[in-house]
């Protein structure tokens, strides 16, 4: 490798991306074979010099031109005892990767192995194949489509490496018919969603494939993350091109908390076979949302379906904190068990909690060493399936460590609080919620928790958060109610001599429903700061010195009507 060697030779110390000579622009020559690793560096790295002086020196028979990376290569896990390495293919650019064959063999091989063989308890012929050429995933993907690939190094013999796994993603469009892509992919697998794509913004997961003998050992969890990662990369660099557009269009500086910016959800969907993949994503966190019949297409031994959409809400750009970005996650109900980082959300909790009850704020009205959860798995056990949660961020460090959590907020239908596993007796006796709101009349939810790191409170979060909390409340509000319509129209009218049949109410009866949050907190400590947000005490418990305090203390009931 006669550039690596160079550089080496002429002291290049900084860290270099090594990427295949497909990944630059080359005006090549034909005695490049020798040079099959080119060292590259994007345009603002500071050791573009010395890669370039090394260029320099080496007299190869080409013409390179150093450009913005659209692919480039990064060490990964290790496979079977060896290194494996992460390439990035850019929107586009997969047309131009060298081992496209081996690519559709590994995409293949996967397909038979899930759809064919025992696992999907052999649902399609052992001869049906996801790709018939080499050139049908580039042609799938079109322009707007990156790709990551995980597979070994190149052997030194010049050969083709092994892919292990391989994982894409792209803005989501409705699926239309492409040259090079036979019509009943297009057809059966017709991707589509029911979001809005005003108030959502929807990337597609086109593909996610393990090689069959390297399942279950994370590389699919590994390239998912991947995978969100640079579609929240992208749309925070769209969102923040659209920022300075309309700024710019205005005249006027952009806003960091630009709601429109700001709250829009980023969505990802995908299309699948349900009989083959849906427990997967489900465990993975993914909602299905339309299931398709297709008979027994593609030759399949019974029929099954496709899946035209699954949804996984992931992570969106946040505003800016201590002059660092942010991203804002959001939880499905019972998705917060699954959090990477329960740990750092329960200290967050904590801190905030002795913060506001057991310091100065509240005049010390706590001991010091009360913690408002015990466990890790308190808070996902006290939440239980219904109840969805949104957590501010820092970015996740690019060595791996936990990112440092900000706030985090959480909204579910109201229910009366029982005991539950995992969740201490006298947090349930304390803090029993209830509410003398008519359910019938009123569609109530209960804000779970609204926390801000200490350091960072009467900067908006809390604020941002709250409003998080009811967009999704009043959405979600809309989708129930529009379900009970569809479920009370379809059931038939009783007869006259039916009098114990309560007639149904009318569409306008339920969507008139009134929308209410309530919430239980301590009223020494919390009820101002609602109270300057609209909240209105209900009522108030008294509680002696219960959690050993310092002196008598109430619980207070709170509501609020919220805007639809």
């Amino acid at each position: 490798m006669v550039i690596t060697a160079a550089i080496n030779k002429f002291g290049h110390t900084g860290p270099l991306l090594l990427c295949p000579i497909h990944y630059v622009a080359v005006n090549s020559t034909k005695n490049l074979a020798e040079n099959a690793i080119l060292a590259v560096a994007s345009k603002n790295e500071p050791q573009l010099t010395s890669v370039v002086a090394a260029l320099t020196i080496v007299k190869v028979t080409a013409q390179v031109i150093i450009a913005d990376l659209t692919h480039c290569e990064t060490p990964g896990p290790e496979i079977d005892g060896q290194p494996s390495i992460i390439s990035f293919v850019g929107p586009g650019e997969l047309k131009t990767y060298p081992y496209l064959l081996q690519l559709r063999l590994l995409i293949n091989a996967a397909f038979t192995f899930k759809h064919t063989g025992p696992a999907s308890n052999y649902l399609f012929p052992s001869d049906v194949q996801r790709l018939e050429t080499d050139d049908q995933l580039p042609a799938e993907f079109g322009s707007e489509t990156f790709t990551y690939i995980v597979s070994s190094l190149i052997p030194e013999d010049g050969g083709p490496p092994r892919l292990y796994a391989t994982g894409s993603g792209s803005p989501f469009k409705p699926k239309t018919s492409q040259e090079g892509v036979p019509n009943r992919v297009t057809e059966t697998f017709q991707m589509k969603t029911d979001l809005n794509l005003e108030e959502n913004e929807v990337w597609e997961l086109k593909v996610l494939v393990v090689e069959p003998t390297l399942q279950n050992q994370g590389l699919g969890s590994l390239l998912m993350k991947l995978v969100e990662g640079e579609v929240v990369k992208r749309s925070a660099e769209s969102r923040l091109q659209l920022s300075k557009l309309e700024s710019s269009a205005l005249d006027v500086e952009a806003p960091k908390l630009n709601n429109d910016i700001v709250i829009k959800r980023l969505v990802m969907a995908l299309a699948t076979s349900k009989e083959v993949n849906e427990a997967y994503y489900l465990k993975k966190g993914w909602v299905t949302t339309e299931v398709n019949p297709v008979g027994k297409a593609f030759n399949a031994s019974r029929d099954w379906h496709a899946l035209m959409s699954m949804d996984l809400s992931i992570k969106t750009t946040g505003p800016e904190i201590n002059g660092q970005p942010s991203i804002i996650s959001f939880f499905a109900p019972g998705q917060l068990k699954s959090y990477p980082y329960l740990l750092q959300l329960r200290l967050l909790v904590n801190v905030a909690f002795v913060s506001n009850h057991s310091g100065p704020a509240s005049n010390y009205l706590f001991a010091s060493d009360l913690q408002r959860l015990d466990t890790d798995d308190q808070l996902p056990a006290e939440f239980g399936s219904e109840t969805f949660t949104y957590i501010i961020s820092s970015l996740i460090p690019e060595n791996g460590d936990p990112p440092r959590l900000y706030a985090t907020g959480s909204g579910s239908p109201f229910k009366p609080r029982t005991p539950q596993p995992g969740v201490p007796e006298h947090v349930t006796k304390a803090f029993q919620m209830r509410t003398e709101l008519d359910l019938k009349r009123n569609d109530v939810w209960e804000l779970k928790v609204l926390v801000v790191d200490p350091t960072l409170q009467k900067q908006g979060l809390g604020g941002l958060l709250m409003k998080l909390v009811e967009g999704e409340i009043v959405k979600r509000s809309a989708e129930s109610s529009l379900q009970l319509s569809k479920l009370e129209s379809s059931i038939p009218a009783p007869n006259n001599g039916d009098a114990d049949v309560e007639v149904s109410k009318s569409n306008d009866e339920i969507v008139a429903r009134r929308l209410v949050m309530v919430l239980i907190t301590v009223k020494e400590v919390n009820e101002a700061y609602y109270l300057r947000r609209g909240w209105v005490t209900t009522e108030t418990n008294a509680m002696g010195r219960g959690f050993n305090a310092s002196r008598d203390w109430h619980n207070c009931w709170m509501q609020k009507d919220v805007s639809i």
